[in-house]
C-alpha cells in the first residue's frame, strides 16, 4: 500500500491498432483506486493513416479528459511476432508516446513480464491470473472489462509501483 502524500494519476495503455486498451489508476494516501478503465475501438475497415489519426485523436481525448501525471505504456517486443503485428503495435505505441510528448507528460514503457510479475507475482502469468490479481487489489468485476482495458490497468498499476 502506498504511503504517498500526493495522488498521482497513471494512464496505463495497452497499444494495438484494432483496440487500444486505457486505464485511469490513482496512487494517493488512500492506496491505489482504479478510476476507468476502456478500450478505443479502431475501424479496420479504415485505410491506415486514418486509422493512426483515429487512434491518436481518441487517445488524446482520454488523456484530455483524465489529467494524467504519468503514462505508462506496454514496451513492444516483436520477436516471433508477424511482420504486421508488430508494426501494428510499435504504430500504436509510438501514437501513446506522440500523444504523451505532445501534452509533456513522462512515459515509462513496461515490458508485458514485468506487469504480469508487478501484479501477479509471475512474469509468466497468464490473463486470468493478472485479471484476479486485479479484482482482489480493486474489488472490481473483471468480466465487465475487456481483455485490452484489464491489460491497461494491470499497466497502469505497474506504471505506479514502478515510480514510488
Amino acid at each position: 500500500m502506498s504511503h504517498r502524500t500526493r495522488t498521482q494519476v497513471v494512464l496505463g495503455i495497452d497499444p494495438g491498432l484494432r483496440a487500444m486498451g486505457w486505464a485511469v489508476v490513482t496512487n494517493g494516501p488512500e492506496g491505489f483506486r482504479l478510476l476507468r478503465a476502456g478500450t478505443i475501438a479502431i475501424p479496420t475497415a479504415l485505410p491506415l493513416p486514418q486509422r493512426l489519426v483515429t487512434a491518436h485523436q481518441e487517445l488524446r481525448g482520454v488523456m484530455e479528459r483524465w489529467e494524467p501525471s504519468l503514462v505508462a505504456i506496454e514496451a513492444v517486443y516483436s520477436k516471433g511476432a508477424a511482420p504486421g503485428a508488430s508494426f501494428s503495435v510499435s504504430a500504436a505505441q509510438t501514437i501513446a508516446l506522440l500523444v504523451a510528448g505532445q501534452k509533456d507528460l513522462p512515459c515509462v514503457q513496461i515490458a508485458a513480464t514485468t506487469v504480469k510479475k508487478a501484479i501477479a507475482g509471475n512474469g509468466r502469468a497468464g490473463k486470468a491470473a493478472v485479471a484476479q490479481a486485479l479484482h482482489t487489489l480493486f474489488g472490481i468485476d473483471s468480466d465487465g472489462l475487456t481483455g485490452h482495458a484489464t491489460d491497461a490497468a494491470a499497466i497502469a498499476l505497474a506504471g505506479c509501483l514502478a515510480t514510488e
